[in-house]
């Protein structure tokens, strides 16, 4: 899973709205079993996206991703179709 939100757009929820929409998408009308997304450590506000739409940490990516002459972080999350279901029936969310 991936985005990028204009910044005039920011704090709308619009990311947050949309991954649910993809992790319906991938779960039920293609039959995936697990969704992935990933994004740099320093990017507090990606992770958060990542993790109101119901997507677990699963671990940190040491120095994986080369940016502007530096090796960065990224962090590493997922879930599982079986996960959606239980988020599903916790929440009144779209997912």
């Amino acid at each position: 899973m991936a985005y990028w939100v204009g910044k005039k757009y920011w704090g709308n929820g619009y990311a947050t709205e949309a991954a649910k929409a993809v992790l319906e998408f991938a779960f039920y009308e293609k039959n995936y079993n697990k969704v992935f997304a990933r994004c740099f450590l320093s990017n507090t506000a990606s992770g958060r996206v990542i993790e109101k739409s119901g997507i677990k940490k699963e671990g940190i990516l040491r120095q994986h991703v080369k940016k502007d002459n530096e090796f960065i972080d990224l962090v590493y999350y997922g879930i599982l179709k079986n996960e959606v279901s239980k988020i599903k029936e916790n929440s009144n969310s779209n997912v």
